[in-house]
């Protein structure tokens, strides 16, 4: 990740984000307990996959509330991204098995149908599967 791309994702979180919990609860710049190397640290998180948006948004709002880093709060809550495969594959062919319609028109060629299928190992994982494994995954598993 560039400097120039740490900046610019380091500004969408506070334009996006931090704009929005502060008119939220009516907070001043004055009283923000985020640092610029704590947010710096969310941002390296979400970019080395540690991290999904989602679970980053939840983590944001923690560090504007509570103050602590990202680090802490990713372990008291267990929002990690699962990237271990090991771990999403037995998730996989559960969804594949209850999904036989899906899985038909995957194999017939109707390639948005994954779309639905990767939407149902997120629900199952609370959002914490990592995308990429999990397409990686079921076009692997979709393809024997």
């Amino acid at each position: 990740q560039t400097k120039a791309h740490k900046a610019k994702a380091i500004a969408n979180w506070i334009t996006g984000e931090m704009a929005h919990l502060m008119k939220q609860s009516d907070t001043g710049f004055e009283d923000i307990k985020i640092d610029p190397s704590t947010l710096s640290n969310l941002v390296t998180m979400v970019h080395e996959g540690v991290l999904g948006t989602p679970q980053a948004r939840i983590v944001f709002e923690e560090m504007f509330h509570s103050g602590k880093t990202p680090e802490e709060i990713v372990e008291e809550k267990d929002l990690s991204q699962i990237s271990d495969l090991d771990a999403v594959l037995p998730t996989i062919d559960l969804v594949l098995l209850e999904n036989q319609q899906a899985v038909s028109d995957y194999q017939q060629g109707k390639e948005s149908s994954i779309r639905f299928l990767v939407g149902q190992v997120m629900r199952l994982t609370a959002g914490r599967a990592n995308p990429s494994v999990v397409i990686e995954l079921l076009e692997n598993r979709l393809k024997k």
